[in-house]
């Protein structure tokens, strides 16, 4: 004959090793819950402005060469008020700088407008003209 009761207290026990893990695992997740933070976001009319972008004029004339001597072609932009970039393209690889970063260790994004985009190089300012989505004509 069958026992009942031995298969009976197997069941309860193969339901309350689980639900005692369970219950172990729910107390220290809510012992370690999350902390939350208040963030402060600025206004919506407030202007953030980039304090690392530096724009310089330079100190001679002839240190402004045009693009004739920068071997690299843009082919995009963007303009922000905090975060502009230019994508410009040398051989097969093209490149994504913001403004104040590096090209590559050489040339250093200074600005971008919609006239011109401006590389230095030490001394030497590039000023390259904004082609990019105008028809040539």
């Amino acid at each position: 004959m069958i026992n009942f009761n031995y298969i009976k207290y197997t069941m309860l026990g193969l339901l309350i090793v689980p639900a005692i893990l369970l219950s172990v695992l729910l107390f220290f997740t809510s012992i370690n819950s999350p902390k939350i933070e208040v963030f402060d976001f600025p206004e919506a009319g407030e202007v953030i402005k980039n304090t690392n972008i530096v724009t310089e004029t330079p100190r001679n004339v002839e240190n402004v060469l045009e693009a004739s001597n920068f071997e690299y072609k843009l082919i995009g932009y963007r303009i922000g008020e905090t975060d502009s970039s230019v994508i410009v393209k040398k051989g097969n690889k093209e490149f994504v700088v913001f403004v104040g970063e590096d090209l590559e260790g050489l040339y250093t994004l200074i600005d971008v407008n919609q006239k011109e985009i401006v590389f230095r190089n030490e001394d030497k300012l590039y000023k390259i003209t904004n082609l990019v989505g105008k028809s040539k004509k």
